[in-house]
């Protein structure tokens, strides 16, 4: 990706915006339009390479599920999100989006908040790997909200099996009961989504890829499977957020505590949303879809989100 491309859209708006200002104000001749594009250019190219650090966070999304935004200075500037779920919880349940076939595809692709609206999740991630997929530009890219795609590897909704295992991709999968586990094919699963690679297996490093820094998402759970982690590392956006490799990826499991973690699809995949009860849906951190500006979602193919149902009484 090059950096400036990021710039297109801001400039065309802004070529726009001064535009306007100069037929109502009538300041052609006071402040020609290149020179009032330039200024907006260089205003949001100072606001890109300089944004300040959001604050940390600690905060209970529901009853068994707290969100902590926190920031990293080295190896490079990173900001993380993680979610963690106590699945004791009463009432605690997980959805991953539903198989609706179009044609020879699985799934019709969907923003992380469009999912969280329409299945009424508290908190919601980017899931699984997807194809077809191209990121050619700011218009140049598949899949558009609505269009087909398909995952790689298993997935698994309300115990519904579809799209089928793929060599190299690890199953996580949540049981009946909540328990929470990762590369174990014997349990009952309810719910599921494959990735990889495999950051962490009984607490011990597991040898990965060498890659340069990435935004990532991904998945860790605790040795008895009643604790579980989801993480989001924003990245791709220099001085603000450059992303982490996937050995820092497993080392940052390790210190929370993960007996076994994978990697799902990051890149300009990896988005965090939360849905308040009667309230839109709120994107927590900083996707970096292809060459747009950041905080533009991408549609992907299938998402995984959580909820806590009143406990009904006695």
């Amino acid at each position: 990706m090059v950096l400036t491309d990021l710039f297109v859209l801001p400039a065309a708006v802004a070529l726009y915006l001064c535009y306007r200002v100069r037929r109502r104000q009538g300041w052609a001749d006071v402040l020609p339009l290149p020179t009032m594009a330039l200024v907006l250019f260089a205003a949001y190219w100072v606001w890109y390479v300089h944004r300040p650090w959001p604050a940390p966070v600690w905060e209970e999304l529901a009853p068994g599920i707290t969100y902590v935004r926190e920031t990293r200075s080295g190896p490079r500037p990173v900001v993380l999100h993680w979610v963690e779920f106590d699945l004791n919880t009463p009432g605690l349940e997980f959805l991953v989006t539903p198989r609706q076939p179009t044609g020879d595809y699985d799934l019709p692709a969907r923003k992380t908040s469009q999912f969280a609206r329409e299945f009424d999740v508290r908190v919601a991630i980017n899931a699984s790997y997807f194809y077809p997929f191209r990121a050619g530009g700011p218009f140049d890219y598949y899949p558009h909200v609505g269009d087909p795609a398909n995952v790689v590897g298993s997935a698994v909704s309300a115990g519904r099996w579809y799209s089928t295992p793929k060599e190299g991709y690890t199953l996580f999968a949540i049981t009946p009961d909540n328990r929470a586990v990762i590369g174990d094919p014997t349990v009952h699963v309810w719910t599921g989504v494959s990735g990889q690679p495999l950051l962490l297996k009984n607490g011990q490093f597991v040898d990965v890829p060498e890659e340069r820094p990435e935004p990532r998402t991904a998945v860790g759970v605790d040795q008895m499977g009643k604790r579980m982690y989801w993480l989001i590392a924003d990245g791709r956006q220099p001085r603000y957020s450059e992303g982490l490799t996937f050995q820092e990826l497993a080392e940052v499991f390790r210190e929370v505590g993960a007996w076994d973690a994978l990697a799902l699809d990051g890149g300009g995949s990896a988005t965090l949303v939360v849905k308040e009860p009667g309230r839109e849906p709120r994107v927590l951190n900083s996707p970096i879809h292809g060459r747009h500006p950041p905080g533009v979602e991408r549609p992907v193919a299938n998402h995984i989100g959580a909820r806590v149902n009143p406990t009904p009484p006695r």
